[in-house]
């Protein structure tokens, strides 16, 4: 059996460099997650929407208010 041990060196972690975007970019990368973020929202209502759509012509299939042709 062979078991690997995973070790975490903090010294070395504290001397990595780790490069960030600018504020700017920082900034634009946002606008463009809370754009998604609001665009996800507005989806998740209009599928909302549609299965409740669905549910009343379902409905109605069923009671023989609509009738579909073969």
């Amino acid at each position: 059996m062979h078991i690997e041990k995973i070790t975490f060196n903090l010294k070395l972690y504290l001397k990595t460099i780790i490069k960030l975007p600018g504020r700017k970019e920082q900034t634009r990368i946002a606008v463009v997650l809370s754009t998604c973020d609001r665009e996800i929202e507005l989806l998740k209502k209009k599928q909302e929407k549609l299965r409740e759509q669905k549910k009343g012509l379902m409905q109605k299939l069923l009671t023989g208010e609509i009738r579909v042709k073969a």
